[in-house]
Parts: C-alpha cells; sequence; structure tokens
C-alpha cells in the first residue's frame, strides 16, 4: 500500500477518536480520552493531544505528497529559476503541460517576435500552453541588467509570460536547462529568438530557427495537439 493511502487512513482514524471522545462515546476508561485522569479538563486534554497529532500527520502527508512529486519531476524539468522580478520559477510544476521556450533579447531584429509570443500566451494559457523567456546576452544584443530588462519587456510590449533572469543559453557557461535542451536535439541556439517546443512529460522536443514565428503553423502543430 502507498505511504500516502497509509498517512490518510491513520488522519482517518485519528479523527474518529476526536469525535468519539467528544461524543461521549468511548468507555470512561478508554485511554484514547484518558477520563480516569482528568477528571474535569481530560477532555480537552486529550482532544489537543488529538488535534496536534491530527496536525502532524497532515504535515506528513504534505511533505510525503510533495516529496513524491520531486521524485518523479523528469530530469529536463528538475529546474528552478529566478525570474526578472527575483521570484522562484519551479519548472516541475509545469511538465505535464506543452511549453514554448524562446531565447530572448532587447536590442535584436527579431525581437517585435515578443508581440507573438504573448499572443499566444494570452490566448492558450488557460489551455495549458506555457511560454517561457530566457534573455540572454550570448548574441551582445541585450540589455545589462534584469531589471532594465523587465522594463522594457513590460513597457514596449506588455510582457506576461514568465521571463527567467538573464543567463547564457550556449557556450561553456550553458545554463543547465539549456544544455540538457540541446542534448536532446542536437541543436544550439544560432540567435536570439530561437525556440524549443516541448511536448508534455518530454515525449519529444522540436527546435525552430528565429526565422520561424511564434504563430507560425509549424510551431501550432507542435502545440495544439496538447491543448485543453
Amino acid at each position: 500500500m502507498p505511504i500516502v493511502q497509509h498517512i490518510t487512513i491513520l488522519f482517518d482514524w485519528v479523527t474518529d477518536i476526536v469525535m468519539a471522545c467528544s461524543r461521549n462515546e468511548l468507555p470512561k476508561n478508554d485511554v484514547r480520552c484518558s477520563r480516569t485522569i482528568y477528571v474535569e479538563h481530560g477532555h480537552i486534554v486529550i482532544i489537543w493531544r488529538v488535534c496536534m497529532i491530527k496536525f502532524l500527520v497532515s504535515l506528513l502527508l504534505m511533505v510525503g505528497v510533495n516529496t513524491m512529486a520531486y521524485a518523479e519531476c523528469d530530469a529536463l524539468y528538475n529546474h528552478q529559476f529566478k525570474t526578472l522580478n527575483g521570484k522562484t520559477f519551479d519548472l516541475c510544476e509545469y511538465q505535464d503541460q506543452p511549453i514554448l521556450v524562446v531565447n530572448t533579447a532587447s536590442k535584436c531584429g527579431f525581437t517585435p517576435q515578443f508581440e507573438a509570443l504573448e499572443g499566444l500566451y494570452k490566448q492558450y494559457k488557460s489551455q495549458g500552453l506555457l511560454v517561457i523567456g530566457f534573455p540572454s546576452n550570448d548574441f551582445k544584443q541585450e540589455l545589462a541588467d534584469d531589471k532594465k530588462i523587465g522594463d522594457f519587456c513590460k513597457m514596449t510590449y506588455g510582457v506576461e509570460f514568465p521571463m527567467m533572469s538573464k543567463s547564457a543559453v550556449r557556450g561553456s557557461d550553458v545554463n543547465p536547462f539549456y544544455k540538457q535542451l540541446i542534448d536532446r536535439t542536437g541543436t544550439t541556439p544560432k540567435w536570439n529568438f530561437y525556440k524549443y517546443v516541448i511536448a508534455p512529460n518530454g515525449q519529444k522536443i522540436t527546435a525552430f530557427s528565429s526565422m520561424t514565428k511564434p504563430d507560425s503553423e509549424d510551431i501550432m502543430q507542435e502545440i495544439k495537439p496538447f491543448l485543453k
């Protein structure tokens, strides 16, 4: 029997004890209510004790579920990033969704693709699509820091899809996630706005050049089969 099922059964059992004690349904000498020890306050004390047990069981249940979720996270998704505004972004939470990954730059001829990327995100977010941007200065066309990048994206293109902190997407200091994308596809970003479409659970990864528009038929045919 799975450990979570064991914990759930224990939680239900403790709940039954609490209810039985509160309704005086158990014998006076039942140690689970400690009535022979505490005449006036025993009832309150045992309920406090049992409630503490319930709290601990709930905590174990939560930790157990989270631990198993992370244990089942594919290596491709087992990454946490900092966004442009400093928040933590856990890719494991999205492994069952189609993902469009793109390396971005603020001063590139392909920068207007932000508009189509944001359009896709707004249109298909509710159906499970994740668009995720990785600003990079690998091609010497990105702004100096995360704040400037974030301000540019927001004020110029109204970008709402997740944008990660600036990092390398190729070369010796490539970030670990992009290294896996490169290893899995055999394709390194050749320029800004290179794209990877990841099918749910990493079952397929398809690379697209900067020339391929985000809402092109080629990209959409890799995304649409997995939309909800």
